[in-house]
């Protein structure tokens, strides 16, 4: 079990780190604000990513939702998730934001879902 976990950080840390170079520069801090890089969830705790895991499976078990939805990005770190991406809908995007919160506790859920 402790093996896998490893695996799974070791293989999350690099696939954040090639997201990372696919991530253009922003050019102006109102772009920079709006940019949450993958790398950003390599800075989590075991917690952060065990939170993410259970929304994405979620988010994936929901055949309601868009491709789209499914497929949004999802950053949890210290005491925040973060949702980012496109949506088909206002209804996706609220009812995304809703499954984030009930996982959420104590975290902020930011969402930056755009339809």
């Amino acid at each position: 079990m402790y093996k896998n976990k490893i695996l799974f950080l070791v293989i999350f840390s690099l696939a954040s780190y090639g997201a990372h170079l696919a991530i253009p520069e922003a050019s102006s801090s109102v772009e920079r604000e709006k940019v949450v890089a993958a790398e950003a969830q390599a800075k989590g705790t075991i917690t952060d990513v065990e939170v993410t895991r259970k929304l994405r499976e979620r988010l994936m078990a929901d055949d309601q939702l868009s491709t789209n939805a499914q497929n949004i990005k999802i950053v949890t770190v210290k005491d925040a998730i973060t949702l980012q991406g496109p949506v088909a809908s206002r209804a996706e995007k609220v009812k995304i934001e809703n499954f984030a919160r009930a996982m959420a506790g104590k975290k902020k859920v930011y969402n930056r879902l755009t339809y």
